[in-house]
Parts: C-alpha cells; structure tokens; sequence
C-alpha cells in the first residue's frame, strides 16, 4: 500500500504525543486495549464527532502509552478517502486485502479506517463499490487479526453502511474542546502556559458571544498559520487580545446550532458512546 495512504508506527517507535482532556475517553480505550492483548478478543470501536477533535491522535497518544508497558501493538494509520481516489474498485480491494495480510502478520495491531465511510458507506447492493464493504466486514471479523482493534472513524455515523455499523463494539463521541482542552492545545503549540490560558480564555468567549466554537484542528491550523507569518515573535507578545485577534482570523469557526443539530441526529449514539467509557474507564489497562 503507498505510504501516502497508510502509515505504521512499530512498538517503540512512537513520538511522545498526549491529548489535553478525554480523561475518561483515555482510560477506556486504554482498557479496550489491554483487553485484546490480554485475551485476543479484541473490541471493534466507532470514532465519531467533529472534523478536527483529535480523534486519531487520542488513539495515537493511548496506545503510545499501552507499548510503553508491556503491549506491544502496531500502529495503523489508513486514509480511507485516498484508497478510492483513483476511482478504481479493483484495486482498493487488493490494498485492502494486502492490509488484511499485512495485520495477520503482527502480534498486536490497533488500526485506524479514517473516513471509514469512503469504503464502507451506505450503497446500493449490486453496484460495485458495495465490494469494498464485504471486504471492511471481513477484517473486522478476520480470525488472523484476532488481536487487531479496528477503529472506524466518520464525522457521521450514519453514512456507514448498516452491517459495518453492527460490527463494531464500542463508541467513542469527540466533542468540541472546552475552555480546558483548548488552553492545552494552545500551550502545545508552544504558546507559554501564562499565555495560553489568557488567550484561550478570549477565545472562548469570543465564540460563545456569537454562538460558536472552534474546532481543535481550526485552533493548530490557525496558529501554525501565525506562527509562520510571524516567527518565534509570534508567542513573544505580552498582550493576549493581540495573540487571540491573529489566531482567531485564521481560525474557521463553527455555529452552535450546528452542534446542537449534530446531537439532536446522533443523540442515542452519543448517549451509548458515554456509557460504553463510563463501562470500561475504571477497568484496568496496560
């Protein structure tokens, strides 16, 4: 498969990464994990929620983590959107079939589908892309991937087609960030702690004045942006309104009623996705 499209972080290979927040969401996923190691049953998870909530990179950052016990997992990265760029079924197939092999191979495996939906979506049965599913459900259910967590990540879950959406497990919901997790993501862009706080706090209210938010992917994008306009001067200045002015005109902002609309479509799966973390949170993990 192109390394464009997958990318494998091996046991010990991992960069240092860590998720501001998803307390609960990390302890369980953590114990999600331990439990396929442990037994060789591992649990298939559905990541859902707005674009840019971290959701590959929580994954990324807990099982960092697990290896840095006694797990031993491959990391699995699949961009499921470029797998059907070249609009050629056949061959999507046999990198699908290819990864199957792939995680055969490895004692333990956590994988990514992002943007599941893009081979796995709701089709028509007896079109062609309705292949790609079948063979999505087989790797799920792969006796060979026996310690293999599968996670499919969509921003709607009900673009899934219904039998993929059967087979998984457990469901993890990524909100937007709150006032917390966005002065983390700010202070991991190298703003200083003081800074960061200051500044998340104007930012926080300035989208709750209009009815809005941003996103944690609109927050890194915007302040890569400043910073590459501005250089390390960037997070030298003292005066925060200025630092929240420049990161909040590279910042796209979203309307609360698109959340509340998104919570209203997906309620009883959020509510499911809350009791599956409050299950496994206190368990142990690796």
């Amino acid at each position: 498969m192109a390394d464009a499209l997958v990318s494998i972080t091996a046991p010990g290979d991992e960069d240092p990464k860590s998720i501001v927040g998803l307390g609960d969401e990390q302890r369980a996923f953590a114990a999600i994990i331990r439990h396929a190691w442990n037994t060789a049953t591992p649990q298939n998870c559905l990541f859902f929620g707005w674009p840019g909530s971290a959701k590959t990179s929580f994954a990324e950052t807990v099982v960092a983590s697990a290896n840095r016990g006694d797990c031993k997992f491959h990391f699995v990265n699949v961009k499921c959107n470029g797998l059907v760029a070249n609009h050629d079924v056949d061959a999507t197939i046999d990198q699908l079939r290819d990864l199957g092999k792939l995680l055969g191979q490895y004692e333990a495996a956590v994988v990514i589908l992002d943007e599941v939906d893009a081979i796995a979506g709701r089709r028509v049965k007896g079109t062609t892309w309705y292949r790609t599913t079948d063979v999505v459900m087989h790797m799920l259910t792969d006796p060979n991937c026996r310690r293999s967590v599968f996670c499919c990540v969509t921003n709607h879950p009900a673009l899934l087609d219904p039998p993929v959406h059967e087979r998984l497990d457990l469901f993890f919901y990524f909100a937007p960030p709150d006032l917390a997790m966005m002065t983390g993501i700010l202070a991991q862009q190298d703003l200083p702690a003081a800074l960061a706080t200051r500044v998340a706090q104007l930012l926080y209210d300035r989208a709750d004045s209009m009815g809005a938010f941003y996103t944690g992917r609109a927050l890194v994008n915007a302040c890569r942006r400043v910073r590459q306009l501005l250089g390390p001067a960037a997070w030298t200045r003292t005066d925060a309104a200025d630092v929240a002015e420049d990161v909040a005109m590279y910042a796209n902002i979203r309307t609360r009623q698109e959340l509340v609309e998104f919570e209203h479509e997906y309620g009883a799966t959020i509510r499911q996705a809350r009791r599956h973390t409050h299950d496994w949170r206190n368990l142990p993990s690796c």
